[in-house]
């Protein structure tokens, strides 16, 4: 899963069922590295821009939000709402 960090313009990989993260997603079948979302992102994360997303040049695959919010309540930190 892509996420974007909180104050950056960087993407980061994340796997919500375990928990691990990475700044570029591993070479297939080899895990080198393991990093947690505090490690990458201590300010926090939040969801990517549908361009910003598809400007990784991965293939993405669109999934419904019922489908993976519940995965990321406690990692995906709401952005501070702008004064008017």
């Amino acid at each position: 899963m892509l996420l974007k960090v909180v104050g950056s313009e960087r993407i980061v990989f994340f796997c919500p069922l375990c928990g691990v993260a990475w700044r570029a997603p591993p070479a297939e079948r080899r895990l080198e590295q393991v990093e947690t979302l505090q490690d990458l992102a201590p300010g926090g994360v939040t969801l990517p821009t549908s361009s910003e997303a598809l400007g990784t040049g991965f293939a993405l695959a669109e999934v419904a939000f019922e489908d993976w919010f519940s995965l990321l309540e406690d990692a995906v930190k709401p952005l501070p709402l702008s004064p008017s």
